[in-house]
């Protein structure tokens, strides 16, 4: 017998609800929440394309109640300190096959062709519960808000001058940052398009997810490497 040890790491349910958020939330920075993006879209990503394909059921139940985020290193809860990059993890996959009498309870009972009973469950509706995570990831709000359509509001907000409005207080004050967060903004929407054909692959995701990041890196590399001019010009 071969025994395996597993250390527990710090973790959390990626959760934005409003009453969750008290005194005892750490919040969530940028560089982290876009870790996460870049995690969920990942695994979803692999879900559809990697595993065996008769393993390939859509996930279904996509949301951010079913992603864990795990905090490595010293870091620990809220990825903010030190270097530490969050991981998330998808849960709760495969269940559909099992429970179809449960469908309508299901993330994906949110999509428009599945709304409207036109469509059967597919990896294009994961997408869009994808690009509802994503929006959350942003804004701060879930899709049950009073607000109404969170995807719709984003939309709106996006076409006119107080789009930096739909950010989380949590990192609207990280203004250097504004036009990484809007971009991702833009990535959600796409996965949320109403018509399922004009939403792109997971994998495509993870792409444009990259480029968010690598772009934000060159900017922090470049902001690091002025201040150190400025520093030795004194």
């Amino acid at each position: 017998l071969f025994k395996r040890h597993i250390k527990i790491k710090e973790y959390r349910i990626l959760d934005f609800a409003a009453e969750n958020r008290g005194e005892g939330r750490t919040p969530l920075p940028w560089p982290a929440r876009l870790a996460i993006a870049k995690g969920v879209a990942r695994g979803l990503a692999y879900l559809h394309q990697t595993l065996p394909l008769f393993h390939r059921p859509p996930h279904g139940d996509l949301k951010s109640s079913n992603v864990l985020v795990v905090f490595p290193g010293p870091g620990g809860r809220g990825g903010g300190g030190g270097d530490a990059v969050p991981v998330a993890k998808l849960t709760d996959h495969g269940f559909h096959p099992l429970l179809p009498h449960h469908a309508h309870r299901l993330a994906a009972a949110k999509c428009p062709e599945l709304a409207r009973g036109r469509r059967r469950l597919s990896s294009r509706a994961d997408v869009f519960c994808l690009g509802l995570v994503l929006l959350e990831v942003v804004t701060g709000k879930v899709p049950v808000d009073e607000d109404g359509d969170l995807a719709e509001w984003a939309r709106l907000a996006l076409s006119h001058e107080w789009s930096t409005d739909i950010l989380d207080v949590e990192i609207v004050a990280d203004r250097g940052r504004h036009g990484d967060m809007l971009r991702l903004t833009e990535v959600a929407l796409l996965c949320a398009a109403v018509d399922p054909e004009r939403r792109p692959k997971a994998h495509d995701v993870v792409r444009m997810i990259d480029d968010i990041a690598a772009g934000s890196a060159a900017a922090a590399g470049d902001g690091e490497a002025t201040a150190g001019r400025e520093l030795a010009l004194r």
